[in-house]
């Protein structure tokens, strides 16, 4: 008798799991519809995306925050004082080598990384004349491989594309980055000199804690997102971001009052938290007409990965193969 009653709880157990998945289903294909019918009605040029380390994971780049990101488990291997000291400023020109150990790595594996279906998305958007902007907070280059071109791209942290000397200002290439880490052998060696000033330290292009964005970031921006100009934004796309560091976690607010907004992400954060399901609807009254937008959410529990999202997306435009050719062309 005792088994036949655990028996039937745990049957209703596993149904009620199985209805709520495919409730959980059946609401992201209505989002998903949605979402679609939004980008089909859009004008040119009117699509700004955000992009964060979560855009990359699929590519076999950790993230930052995760619990396999790069701030939990880089602080016993260099014996740092917090996560974020291997990006201060200020501790780099005291103590240079546990970044140069990291980025040794990366710098050397750099060819093995490709974009992923999210990057090549926004470069289908872009030759769809969609895309007004992609501001990326990634420093991996991906973008660029993915074809997206410099104007449209603010690489608001910066990359490892190019090195300045910290104390002459002179300028390096990648390549001469690549060049003088294959060199090195031992930790002690690891940290890049100017051969100009001969002993200077070369740093990658890339924004550290402490530093500005780049120049590019702020003029972008005024032409995105102030004045009349930020009514030509008809729809946010953000992908792979947790929204936690300024300033470019505040592009998502800029936006005008009504843009629509979509966050492709393991999780919600920041301003999507509102939304309870997938999607949330605003709706405001101007001049006594009424007006809405939609703030829509990709990710658990209504699907495993960014990748899995784009997929859903293109499938329901029709793109699947003009992304196929994308990702099999570059």
């Amino acid at each position: 008798m005792g088994n036949s009653i655990e028996k039937c709880m745990t049957s209703i157990v596993i149904s009620e799991d199985s209805n709520k998945e495919e409730e959980q289903k059946e609401e992201m294909k209505k989002c998903v519809k949605q979402i679609a019918s939004v980008i089909q009605s859009l004008p040119k040029e009117s699509v700004i995306a955000i992009t964060g380390a979560g855009i990359s994971t699929s590519a076999g780049i950790p993230d930052f925050r995760s619990n396999t990101g790069v701030f939990a488990t880089i602080p016993q291997k260099y014996n740092l004082p917090n996560p974020q000291s291997l990006f201060d400023i200020d501790y780099f020109v005291e103590n240079p080598k546990p970044f140069f150990e990291l980025s040794k790595d990366f710098i050397l594996s750099h060819n093995q990384y490709k974009p992923t279906k999210a990057h090549y998305f926004l470069t289908l958007l872009q030759q769809k004349g969609l895309l007004k902007r992609v501001y990326t907070q990634n420093i991996d280059g991906l973008d660029l491989k993915a074809g997206i071109l410099d104007e449209k791209l603010v690489m608001c942290h910066g990359s490892y594309e190019s090195g300045t000397c910290l104390s002459c200002t002179n300028k390096f290439t990648k390549d001469w980055m690549i060049n003088q880490i294959k060199s090195i052998t031992t930790l002690e060696d690891c940290v890049l000199r100017c051969d100009n000033c001969k002993t200077g330290i070369v740093k990658p292009d890339i924004v550290f804690y402490g530093e500005e964005l780049p120049d590019k970031y702020f003029k972008c921006h005024k032409s995105d997102f102030h004045g009349e100009a930020k009514r030509n934004c008809k729809f946010l796309l953000v992908i792979g971001t947790s929204l936690q560091v300024a300033p470019v976690s505040t592009l998502v607010e800029n936006v005008y009052v009504y843009t629509h907004r979509l966050l492709v992400n393991r999780e919600k954060c920041g301003t999507f938290k509102k939304i309870s399901d997938c999607s949330l609807e605003i709706i405001s009254t101007k001049n006594e007409v009424e007006e809405s937008y939609f703030d829509f959410f990709m990710g658990e529990p209504y699907i495993n990965s960014i990748d899995e999202a784009i997929e859903m997306l293109c499938e329901e435009l029709n793109w699947e193969e003009e992304l196929k050719e994308i990702v099999n062309s570059l």
